[in-house]
């Protein structure tokens, strides 16, 4: 649906790119009275025509999209494939169904392009939804990283590596923690360069310009 939007309202602005000039009032009130201005503004004069086409699109594409998915769904491997996408929890799992899928498309031709292709759209829609979804063990995790000092965070790191729990955390959980501990660790940093800079210009003696005068008498 999102690429057909994009698609959409970029066709749409190149067939209605049509723009004028039109002159509007604007009023101003205020406790001692108002004042009216001019202002000329830039407007599409088929703005209400190309609302009125957007809808009409919009309909034949959800209309054409459930009958294809209808009959899709009759497919086995279609079918099998999509129901699968829409139950995993694991974008790990995610990605082993998106090679199934290609190989069924490629390979077994077991899938028409229109059908691979819907699927590979299920697909990262799926894996949209999946990105934010934690286990109440990774919230607790991303916590710890999110207040950890720089030593607590090398702690941290060591267990994501090894740690048991770590290791049987999903794909999307992993990466949110390792994303987590990226930035934490960049912003320790430049907190460690700060303060550093700042000591050195504590300590740092400041230059102090002398002036000497000679003094050349007269002959």
């Amino acid at each position: 649906d999102r690429e057909f939007e994009e698609w959409l309202a970029l066709s749409l602005d190149q067939i209605y790119d049509s723009k004028v000039i039109r002159s509007a009032r604007r009023i101003y009130s205020f406790k001692q009275g108002s004042f009216e201005i001019l202002v000329d503004q830039e407007i599409n004069p088929d703005f209400e025509e190309m609302q009125y086409a957007a809808s009409v699109l919009r309909l034949l594409w959800q209309r054409q999209y459930s009958d294809f998915h209808l009959r899709s769904l009759r497919h086995d491997s279609y079918q099998e494939t999509y129901l699968a996408i829409r139950g995993t929890s694991d974008t790990a799992d995610l990605a082993e169904l998106k090679k199934k899928a290609y190989a069924d498309f490629k390979e077994h031709k077991s899938l028409s392009l229109k059908e691979f292709t819907a699927l590979n759209t299920v697909a990262k829609s799926q894996e949209v939804r999946l990105k934010n979804q934690l286990s109440i063990d990774a919230k607790r995790w991303l916590r710890k990283i999110e207040m950890a000092t720089l030593g607590q965070l090398r702690f941290l790191k060591f267990g994501l590596y090894n740690d048991p729990a770590a290791k049987a955390f999903k794909r999307q959980e992993k990466q949110k923690l390792w994303d987590a501990v990226r930035a934490r660790d960049a912003e320790l940093n430049e907190a460690v360069r700060a303060n550093r800079t700042i000591q050195a210009s504590l300590f740092t003696q400041p230059t102090v310009q002398r002036t000497q005068v000679k003094v050349v008498h007269a002959a």
